[in-house]
């Protein structure tokens, strides 16, 4: 078996007991009091609990959560670009304090967790809800009503897996990466179907690197202007299993869905790769934050600016894809890189385009997408309309 990358921090976490240990803190919860928790903040804990988020242990608290939003570190100094923090009721705040034991409850009333309560805090008004480089955070006004609860989780129950077969924690997706001899592991975060500017980019990671780890983001799959998660996922298979050698790719989904679509959480996204034993991160336009074609070049400038500041200590490698475009001239997917041609010559699509022509019955051009997968989209579209 190979040796893969060190997890970010050292050490994978692990706050999910088991056995009589599980049994223990089970009871111990029914007693304790309760919160009621969002479906986002369940999948945080179990990021958290699982190692997706190591080195945390738990929801950030004041310090941590002021020294990410203004120097993008923890406050012990790692770099770390995300806040990932509880939101709590003021009134029940008033109620509670440190050193404190909650149960953390879903919307149902279930036990799926505990938190260890640290720190209780208000953001300060300069954050408002911005970062000092202008990048939305998750964290609300002070005068709102609501404050943050800091500390250490335990995860006790998970919420039902939606991908059962594709729902790895890192620890098996290491075991796995590690048993097939790969060292030089390649990653990408995705939300979206994987086209042929998909394809573009696995080929070109995969000619350095033993092997690609494709992670399906699917925690935002019910928008109502996305494409399902069943959906992408069957994309995702289709496109793996047919047209790449299958000793060289595996496949998984998270339900968490910070890491895309901003430079912050680019960074994240490359930490949450590490994690899983990627030694090099694809950041794409889609992880930039860019929807249009031409518009990615600022969001992955941003990220590179970024990532220039953390790449030592972050430990892993970032690769820049500016957008893939097919080019009848060229009669092969290229960049602006790479061709010479203008906007005449491409097939150029965006999320909104496509969805318009799948919801008209019309399949996207074969430039742009296998056939395969346009007849998968098709076939959903055909029942969304």
């Amino acid at each position: 078996m190979s040796e893969l990358i060190p997890p970010y921090g050292g050490r994978l976490v692990t706050a999910e007991p088991s056995g009589a240990e599980r049994r223990e803190l089970a009871a111990r919860a029914a007693r304790l009091p309760s919160l009621p928790v969002a479906d986002v903040t369940l999948a945080h804990m179990e990021a958290i609990a699982t190692g997706v988020y190591s080195p945390l242990t738990g929801f950030m608290g004041e310090r941590d959560c002021r020294s990410v939003v203004e120097r993008l570190r923890l406050a012990d100094g790692r770099p770390w670009p995300w806040p990932v923090v509880l939101p709590v009721p003021e009134e029940w705040a008033r109620r509670r304090r440190a050193g404190e034991e909650v149960a953390l409850l879903d919307s149902g009333g279930r036990l799926m967790g505990v938190l260890g309560l640290e720190d209780l805090f208000r953001p300060d008004p300069r954050w408002k809800a911005a970062a000092p480089d202008g990048e939305p955070l998750p964290l609300g006004r002070p005068d709102a009503g609501v404050m943050y609860a800091g500390g250490p989780v335990r995860l006790l129950q998970r919420r039902p897996a939606r991908f059962p077969r594709l729902q790895q924690d890192p620890v098996e997706v290491r075991a796995t990466l590690a048993g097939r001899g790969w060292r030089a592991v390649a990653g990408i975060l995705t939300r979206h179907v994987i086209h042929k500017d998909g394809e573009y980019v696995l080929r070109t990671l995969l000619e350095g690197a033993d092997g690609v780890l494709v992670q399906g983001v699917v925690a935002d799959a019910d928008e109502p202007r996305d494409i399902p998660a069943r959906v992408r996922v069957r994309c995702y298979e289709v496109v793996l299993h047919q047209y790449f050698p299958a000793h060289r790719v595996h496949l998984v989904v998270q339900g968490v869905s910070e890491p895309l679509g901003s430079p912050r959480r680019a960074l994240l996204g490359a930490i949450v790769l590490r994690n899983y034993g990627c030694t090099q991160a694809a950041v794409t336009a889609e992880a930039a934050g860019a929807e249009e074609a031409g518009d990615e070049g600022l969001g992955l400038q941003m990220v590179q600016e970024l990532y220039e500041r953390f790449q030592d200590e972050l430990g892993i490698r970032l690769t820049f894809f500016t957008q893939p475009l097919f080019c009848d001239a060229c009669g092969t997917m290229v960049t602006d890189k790479t061709c010479p041609h203008g906007a005449l010559e491409r097939v150029i699509m965006n999320r909104e385009r496509l969805r318009r022509l799948l919801l008209a019955g019309i399949a996207p051009p074969p430039q742009y997408t296998r056939p395969e997968v346009a007849s998968i989209l098709l076939e959903w579209a055909r029942g969304a309309r």
